[in-house]
């Protein structure tokens, strides 16, 4: 059986933000129906062309239950309707999908009672293994304090897909996009972004990126540990052509080189963050993090400020991406009402 894809920004971005979307109309009673108005269609030589006769399907994510609630084949023009009725949490968030060459395509969150168009709307991509020109659009590093002789590093890497085509792992690396780990580093993980846990993998010194990228921007982000007292904090000079940001839990840290200046600290969840960035493109070759070797607990609540403070991080990143995606979108075909000749029920 093919290996199943999602590739979709705004997807992670809805289910992130889930506790934060209630429902209008929830609670004294039944929420009112809702409807959905889409256009499917394949990007093709830069062009967007209707996909009839292709599954569309509405799904519901929320604390309390996961799951598609209907699914319906696009008409003529690629267009699609669902109506439904939000139940259950009033955090639930509704979205819709699409399949193509075994990657699954997500939707904005459908927020509104009645959306047509824009965040319906779905432009599924061909797929090939030959090197796409995929770059770092930026990246960012959150630096905690010290705990028990160690410090935890996340990165976030925001990629971009330049091309037509969704970039598939080929056989010559077996990934989409590798990054290094510090010689010191141990326990790697995925954290939040926009590729799940069984889409990156750590051996040999590397991150290895299997999930596929397609056209636009793709989050990747991901965890470790480094001994207090490494000083500076080694990063790696093979990732570096982006505009970088780094944030420090540390009062008496510098961060030199990459073009980098001081601007105003962060706080998250009663904790103290400086922050570091670029005005334009610099480079980490020459980016230093030096940190005092102190061996003092960290407070309770690390890893639930850590949580949020890659939120933070990827909003940040969103800026560039959401600035290019306004511009595609300014290039994209008009979205006229749909007719109800043309959508299915």
């Amino acid at each position: 059986m093919a290996r199943r894809f999602v590739v979709h920004a705004a997807f992670a971005a809805g289910v992130l933000c889930v506790a934060q979307s209630p429902l209008d109309g929830q609670g004294a009673g039944a929420a009112p129906v809702r409807e959905v108005y889409g256009r499917l269609r394949r990007a093709v030589d830069g062009a967007q062309v209707p996909l009839p006769g292709a599954w569309v399907t509405l799904h519901r994510v929320a604390p309390d239950a996961a799951a598609p609630l209907d699914s319906v084949r696009t008409g003529a023009g690629g267009a699609f309707r669902f109506r439904y009725q939000p139940t259950g949490d009033s955090t639930a968030v509704y979205f819709v999908s699409s399949e193509h060459a075994g990657i699954a395509y997500f939707s904005q969150p459908l927020r509104n009672p009645e959306v047509r168009g824009g965040d319906a709307d779905l432009v599924v991509f061909d797929t090939t293994s030959r090197r796409q020109p995929i770059t770092i659009e930026s990246r960012h590093l959150i630096v905690s304090a010290p705990n028990s002789g160690r410090r935890t590093i996340i990165e976030v890497f925001v990629l971009t897909n330049a091309g037509s085509l969704t970039q598939v792992a080929g056989h010559d690396t077996g990934a989409t996009f590798t990054a290094t780990l510090p010689a010191s580093a141990s326990d790697p993980k995925a954290a939040e972004g926009d590729v799940t846990p069984e889409g990156i993998t750590f051996a040999g010194g590397r991150v290895r990126v299997t999930a596929p990228i397609a056209p636009g921007s793709k989050r990747v982000a991901y965890s470790y540990s480094l001994p207090a007292a490494t000083s500076p904090v080694p990063v790696s000079r093979a990732d570096s052509s982006s505009l970088l940001e780094v944030l420090v839990e540390d009062s008496a840290a510098s961060v030199t080189g990459g073009g980098v200046h001081e601007d105003v600290p962060t706080t998250i969840s009663g904790r103290t963050f400086r922050r570091f960035a670029n005005l334009s493109r610099g480079s980490a070759a020459d980016l230093a993090i030096r940190t005092p070797s102190g061996l003092g607990p960290r407070p309770v609540g690390f890893a639930a400020a850590v949580a949020i403070a890659v939120g933070v991080v990827l909003a940040g990143a969103l800026v560039v991406a959401l600035r290019r995606d306004a511009a595609v979108e300014a290039r994209a075909e008009d979205a006229d009402p749909l007719a109800a000749s043309d959508s299915t029920a």
